[in-house]
């Protein structure tokens, strides 16, 4: 049965002075307009009793994205607390199909609450894809809504379906256009960042050179014939002793030319090589 009409302010100052937790979730009194998130309508009205599962339509962005939280404005019009049950659910054909996420089983609202509950969620949303929100709850629990068409950032603008499944027959669309007060917020998924492989260039080195194995200085008798030279000249090129040849002959003033080994023969002389 579709309550009409005002809403029973019994109890209400109590939920203005202060929010209140039930559950999960908490209960606030309403507030004006906030920024626009995916669906956002909270005007005061009538509302569905939730015994009738009342379920509103929305769309999701352009982007891949995850729906973060639903804020629906209840009242109880009981003395007596009340239940309610929030879900998410896919479209099929143009209602409410498989649910896909429940936000809320079976959460208490006092009696004569009124006000607006957030249940936290955490739905990865396809991009420009339908779902639904879906209430189930107590007879005297209901769900209020209002004829203002919903805001919403999606773009372009979609069509908003309020409808019905009383007594589980079959959803029927909401009789005068009315959408229900909701608001949904999302966030848009940021692809992960990929860093392209970077190339590491080994740094160059010059070839080693393989050690030589010098010998031990010992006395060695150097004559200028053509096999002291060569002797005494790879022993000098391996082992730079050539400095020290060019000292020895300059000390003895034996034909001491820089750079150059005795062009005739010369008095033996005796060097550690």
């Amino acid at each position: 049965m579709r309550k009409t009409g005002t809403t029973k302010k019994i109890g209400l100052a109590v939920l203005a002075a202060s929010a209140v937790l039930l559950g999960s979730l908490t209960v606030a009194p309403s507030a004006g307009a906030t920024a626009p998130s995916i669906y956002h309508l909270m005007q005061d009205g009538a509302w569905t009793r939730l015994e009738n599962v009342p379920a509103q339509s929305f769309t999701s962005g352009s982007s891949a994205s995850t729906l973060t939280s639903v804020t629906v404005w209840l009242r109880n019009n009981s003395g007596l607390s009340g239940t309610y049950s929030i879900s998410v659910r896919a479209d099929n054909g143009g209602s409410p199909g498989t649910t896909l996420a429940t936000l809320a089983s079976n959460q208490t609202i006092g009696p004569w609450g009124d006000g607006q509950l957030t249940a936290p969620a955490s739905l990865a949303l396809t991009a420009s894809t339908q779902y639904w929100v879906v209430m189930e709850g107590s007879m005297d629990v209901g769900w209020k809504y209002h004829t203002a068409q919903p805001a919403t950032t999606v773009t372009p603008t979609p069509s908003f379906v309020s409808k019905t499944n009383a007594g589980g027959v079959g959803w029927l669309s909401a009789p005068n256009g009315e959408h229900y007060n909701m608001s949904l917020t999302a966030a848009v998924s940021t692809p992960p960042t990929t860093t392209p492989p970077t190339t590491t260039t080994p740094p160059t080195t010059a070839p080693s050179t393989p050690a030589v194995s010098c010998p031990a200085r010992r006395p060695y008798r150097i004559y200028s014939s053509a096999r002291s030279r060569a002797i005494a000249a790879a022993l000098v090129a391996r082992c730079d002793y050539r400095t020290e040849w060019r000292r020895v002959f300059r000390t003895k003033g034996a034909f001491a030319v820089p750079n150059e080994w005795p062009k005739s023969k010369v008095v033996p002389l005796r060097w550690w090589f």
